[in-house]
């Protein structure tokens, strides 16, 4: 294995934990798997919708920007892959 695919690893399996702990632990985290369980049950405890609207959106638009800077830096193609040879 290449050095670069072990941190690429490392990398995503530190953002996964980070995730984890995030859904887990915090009140937003908590509150956005309330809200993606029920949104009725979320509503009469006091979650408000609106809050978790824009938080998802904001998530949304911020990975669509960096997958889009990161794709005008590095194009791929599909003869790039390893597995496409």
């Amino acid at each position: 294995m290449q050095k670069l695919d072990i941190a690429a690893a490392a990398i995503a399996l530190a953002m996964v934990a980070g995730l984890g702990v995030f859904f887990q632990k915090t009140r937003i985290g908590r509150a956005l798997r309330a809200v993606a369980d029920d949104h009725q049950a979320a509503l009469s405890v006091g979650i408000s919708l609106e809050q978790i609207w824009v938080v998802v959106w904001f998530a949304a638009g911020v990975v669509a920007l960096a997958t889009g800077i990161i794709g005008a830096r590095d194009p791929m193609s599909p003869s790039l892959c390893r597995w496409s040879r």
